[in-house]
């Protein structure tokens, strides 16, 4: 009962700063084992590796997405559930989420077995990076399992009122992964395998860490398969839908943006994109923490119709989303070189190109925070239509037609250009929804 009074009745500002730092510096794990493996494997093996790694990271993408689903979609309908002082709910939608995260990690493990050289080809690999790809990817998928769990567990004990554990368990496997990195791939050589088992053994300890909740007095879920109920599939799927839109696009998006800047600038347009597309993960990760915070929060007191808290809640993360994308977008314009030589050190074309793109794609930063904390709220008080139209809108549509109408028009410009207009278009269309949707 404890959770619900909290929840409810604690200073609106000091929750979602206990909320969002924890979440923050969890979305960021991911995120910052890439960099250091980006960092690692440009250092050691160049501009090929960078571009293999890049081809690679849609990957992460999907194993996001499918996570999320269950993780966001199941921790929405659960934090509400607490909102309504319906425990025995809650357990129901626990276990679902987890026994459909088990069902996803079989499925991608046979895919795994049976199809890996057409993924690494599906992925873009040509016959250069081709071997780089499958020894990353084939670790990868092979602990796929790793990835999704600390995902959805981190989310739900996040929920369950253990943000710091969750935050405990993102940051062992950060550590983890650094130091296996470098021992992988510089002392041992083993290359784009071995950085990708390190992230994944990364993932594990992490694991461990949230697993330490189930055994702790105050938690409130249980695992029992009895609780499997197939509504609550559905409803954790329809509520989880947006958050898979939004990160399986961001693999999409990767994934067409290598496409046109290769059919400009070759592999020294896809290794300049990675640069810049490593650098924007980092900040992704923090808009994306906290958007994530602010969701049960936003969900709790939904579920107990205090609809007036729930309003200053959007209103607090709106504002925090727009104070950090202007101070990243102002780092970054402002020293972009110190940036982009953490992944490499040429000071040739490689450098100039992605200085070049950089100061115009960074421009996202402006509007990007925003459209996650929109699309976030709208998910956690279970307005999914909403929230999917703008993960369509954003991560598809628009990113879509502008990559196919800006490059004709202004060339390599347009190309770097398509994702600040498409973030731009999104926010107008997002402030639209979410301001009829006020409660």
């Amino acid at each position: 009962m404890s959770k619900k009074v909290d929840l409810l009745k604690e200073n609106e500002f000091k929750l979602l700063i206990k909320y969002m730092v924890p979440c923050i510096l969890g979305m960021l794990g991911l995120s910052f084992c890439i960099l250091i493996d980006t960092i690692f494997i440009g250092k050691k093996l160049g501009s090929t590796g960078l571009a293999a790694l890049n081809l690679s990271l849609p990957t992460y993408n999907i194993f996001n997405a499918l996570a999320l689903t269950f993780g966001i979609g199941g921790a929405t309908a659960l934090s509400i559930s607490i909102g309504e002082g319906n425990h025995k709910k809650g357990n129901e939608i626990f276990t679902t989420s987890i026994v459909g995260a088990v069902c996803v990690c079989i499925v991608i493990s046979i895919l795994n077995i049976f199809f890996i050289d057409e993924i690494c080809y599906a992925l873009g690999a040509s016959e250069i990076t081709f071997p780089y790809v499958k020894s990353y990817v084939g670790v990868i998928l092979f602990f796929n399992w790793s990835f999704i769990f600390i995902s959805v567990l981190n989310v739900f004990v996040r929920c369950d009122k253990a943000p710091k554990l969750a935050m405990t368990a993102m940051i062992t496997a950060n550590i983890t992964n650094i130091i296996l990195d470098y021992l992988f791939i510089f002392p041992m050589n083993l290359g784009l395998g071995g950085a990708a088992l390190a992230t994944s053994i990364g993932q594990m300890a992490g694991i461990l860490i949230l697993l330490l909740h189930f055994v702790k007095r105050n938690n409130t879920m249980s695992f029992k398969i009895k609780y499997f109920n197939f509504n609550s599939f559905l409803r954790i799927v329809k509520n989880g839908i947006p958050s898979f839109i939004t990160e399986l696009s961001a693999g999409y998006v990767i994934f067409i943006f290598n496409l046109a800047i290769f059919n400009m600038l070759g592999d020294l347009g896809v290794s300049s994109y990675s640069i810049i597309n490593n650098i924007i993960l980092i900040f992704t990760a923090v808009f994306y923490g906290l958007a994530q915070g602010v969701q049960p929060l936003v969900s709790v007191n939904y579920g107990s119709k205090n609809y007036s808290r729930v309003d200053r809640f959007l209103k607090l993360s709106s504002i925090i989303a727009l104070i950090l994308g202007v101070v990243f977008f102002s780092l970054c314009i402002l020293f972009p070189k110190s940036f982009i030589g953490l992944f490499t050190s040429d000071t040739g074309s490689l450098l100039n190109t992605t200085v070049a793109g950089s100061k115009i794609y960074f421009f996202c930063l402006l509007f990007s925070g925003i459209n996650m904390v929109n699309i976030g709220y709208l998910q956690a008080i279970e307005h999914s239509k909403k929230a999917l139209l703008l993960s369509l809108l954003r991560g598809i549509i628009f990113i879509t037609m502008y990559l196919l109408v800006l490059p004709k028009v202004l060339g390599v410009t347009g190309i770097w250009l398509s994702v600040p207009v498409t973030e731009f278009t999104t926010l107008i269309i997002s402030l639209i929804l979410v301001h009829k949707n006020n409660l």
